[in-house]
């Protein structure tokens, strides 16, 4: 049995007086009952709605606060439009080394790549969903996919993730993670591991010695992976990175102080930083594209 608390005994009582007047065939009394609670009700859903859009603002106004004072717009007719993102073509050759890390279901910008400049395309992308994706582009010899997670240490990680719930072609349900976060950016229940390296190990692994673009959407983790980048001295010609921010003020504001941290050291290892303008109203991210110059 279920302890009823004081509210709920009152909307009991109160739904109780509501039928009576009904069947009395009270219609102005049974408004007069309800009208008060109705009334309440819309209160606090304003009061919940106003302090989101609020929140909302506050949130949108210290990005773009953040925008403003900080970042160069691309502008430069070098600059190429890729897919999503935006990188200098002409500072690429067939001979470039090229990591792209996070894909999810969308490989326009390494396609295109690969299309364009003629050299190989290293994708990377831990999630069960992405390596049934690149099934599809295994004869595409320029793509070459490993499912491997980038981050600041070599070993075993937990990717948190939403789950939807698949049927399989045998008819068992199946789990289906979406993009995994190891920083949990989506306060998600659900987890899978997945093999993480660093990018020096993964360097090593695949024999490169210098990297000509790195592109990192990596769901929250790109800004501990570029503090412990910049530690290092691997140092990519072009970066392009996305920076996913957190959903609450207080981790957003330490957020911001840590990026702005990272690009003044990125400006004084001599890189150019430029934004992506999406021109969103709501704004969930950071897009920067960094070039050494």
């Amino acid at each position: 049995m279920i302890a009823l608390t004081r509210e709920n005994r009152d909307v009991k009582h109160q739904a109780s007086l509501v039928f009576m007047a009904f069947r009395q065939n009270s219609l102005a009394g049974a408004i007069k009952l309800v009208w008060p609670v109705l009334m309440r009700r819309i209160k606090e859903v304003s009061r919940w709605v106003l302090g989101f859009t609020n929140f909302c603002s506050a949130r949108r106004r210290l990005i773009r606060e953040f925008f403003s004072h900080t970042l160069i717009r691309i502008s430069e007719p070098t600059t190429s439009t890729i897919g999503n993102y935006a990188a200098y073509i002409d500072m690429l050759t067939p001979d470039s080394v090229v990591y792209s890390f996070g894909i999810g279901g969308d490989i326009r910008f390494d396609a295109t790549l690969a299309d364009v400049v003629a050299c190989p395309i290293h994708l990377f992308d831990p999630t069960p969903r992405s390596a049934q994706f690149m099934t599809r582009h295994e004869n595409q010899a320029l793509l070459r996919f490993y499912p491997w997670g980038l981050w600041i240490e070599n070993g075993p990680t937990r990717f948190f993730s939403d789950v939807t719930l698949m049927k399989s072609s045998t008819g068992t349900v199946v789990h289906e993670y979406r993009s995994g976060s190891i920083t949990n950016l989506t306060g998600a229940e659900e987890w899978f591991e997945a093999e993480c390296l660093t990018l020096q190990s993964i360097m090593k692994r695949l024999g490169h010695h210098h990297i000509d673009l790195l592109k990192m959407d990596i769901e929250g983790a790109a800004l501990d992976v570029m503090e412990s980048l910049l530690a290092t001295t691997i140092r990519p010609k072009q970066i392009v990175v996305e920076f996913e921010a957190p959903h609450t003020l207080s981790d957003l504001k330490v957020f911001l102080t840590r990026l702005e941290v990272l690009m003044t050291s990125m400006i004084d290892n001599g890189y150019r930083l430029h934004v992506f303008d999406r021109g969103k109203i709501h704004i969930e991210s950071i897009e920067l594209l960094a070039v050494c110059m």
